[in-house]
C-alpha cells in the first residue's frame, strides 16, 4: 500500500544519507573530543535528525582480517585504541506506526567504536529485537583501491 509523508523543510546545506553511508560518514569525520556533527537519516517511512556526538577514547578488544586492494591482508589482534561516536536519534517526520531507525538491525541507543587508527568501525552498539542489548563486530574488511577516492 502507498503511503504519503509529509517532510519537513530542512536547513540550507543539510546533508540526508542513508543508514549504510551513515557508517562511512562516520569514518570519516574528525571529530574532536565533545565535539558532534548534524545529519537526516532517510529511511523507507521516515527522515531522522541524527546527532553524531563524540564520546570517550577506550580501548576495546579485537580480532579482524585488514584486506587491501593488493590482496595483501593484515590481522589485528588484541586491545585497539577506540573513539565512541554516540548517535542521537529523533524523528522529524514519521509515518504512523512504521518506526524505522536501525543501523545493521540494531536500534535504540546506538554507538559506534572506530578505530583510531585505521577509522574503521570496529563494533556497533545498539538493541536488537528479540536478542536486547547487544553489539556487531568487524571480523573483516576489504580497502578500496587508492584511484577509487
Amino acid at each position: 500500500s502507498l503511503q504519503e509523508v509529509t517532510f519537513p523543510r530542512l536547513p540550507a546545506g543539510s546533508v540526508v544519507t542513508t543508514p549504510y553511508a551513515l557508517l562511512i560518514l562516520v569514518s570519516t569525520l574528525p571529530l574532536a573530543p565533545a565535539e558532534s556533527a548534524e545529519f537526516f537519516l532517510h529511511t523507507d517511512y521516515n527522515l531522522y535528525r541524527v546527532i553524531l556526538q563524540r564520546g570517550e577514547n577506550s580501548r576495546l578488544q579485537t580480532r579482524y582480517l585488514l584486506h587491501d586492494s593488493d590482496g595483501q591482508s593484515t590481522r589485528y589482534q588484541g586491545k585497539r585504541q577506540v573513539e565512541t561516536i554516540q548517535l542521537q536519534v529523533e524523528a522529524t517526520a514519521q509515518a504512523p506506526d512504521k518506526p524505522d531507525f536501525e543501523i545493521l538491525g540494531l536500534r535504540g541507543e546506538v554507538s559506534i567504536l572506530l578505530d583510531s587508527e585505521t577509522r574503521l568501525p570496529l563494533r556497533v552498539i545498539g538493541t536488537a529485537p528479540r536478542i536486547g542489548k547487544t553489539h556487531l563486530d568487524l571480523i573483516a574488511a576489504t580497502l578500496p583501491d587508492d584511484d577509487a577516492h
